[in-house]
């Protein structure tokens, strides 16, 4: 006996998955095309801010923690790694998960501390935490 599930919104699921890839790809150098790489997939996140900090978190269940790596630079965090399938010697079935490379890019805002970003990753939860510095107010000049 053969297990089929049928999942009526697969194919919609898909294409989400595909536009999401298609919009979250960042061009580099311009409108050069040829800077554009493709990820296997995209990993979900969930943004908030405090008064303290932006923070972030991501799932990544399965992939290893030395397969991640985070990055800040010119006001963009970056959060690039691999989550490699675990089966690939076993006749598959059924395969519903993704693997391979992703990458997520965000543009922070000014008033983001990018030089003392914190993460930790717990249950296959990376949490980003990205510190606010104090923005400087306007100084009155007087007019002698």
């Amino acid at each position: 006996m053969n297990l089929v599930t049928r999942n009526p919104f697969s194919l919609l699921n898909e294409l989400q998955r595909d536009m999401n890839r298609l919009f979250d790809t960042r061009l580099l150098g311009g409108t050069e095309l040829s800077s554009v790489r493709s990820f296997d997939w995209v990993p979900t996140v969930d943004i908030h801010e405090d008064d303290a900090a932006y923070h972030f978190e991501v799932d990544l269940p399965g992939v290893n923690r030395d397969d991640i790596e985070i990055t800040a630079h010119n006001g963009i965090l970056s959060i690039k790694g691999t989550r490699h399938a675990v089966h690939e010697d076993k006749e598959k079935k059924r395969s519903e998960r993704y693997y391979g490379t992703f990458l997520r890019e965000f543009s922070m805002p000014e008033n983001a501390d990018l030089d003392n970003v914190q993460a930790k990753c717990e249950n296959g939860v990376l949490a980003i935490s990205v510190p606010k510095v104090a923005q400087s107010e306007p100084k009155r000049v007087t007019v002698q």
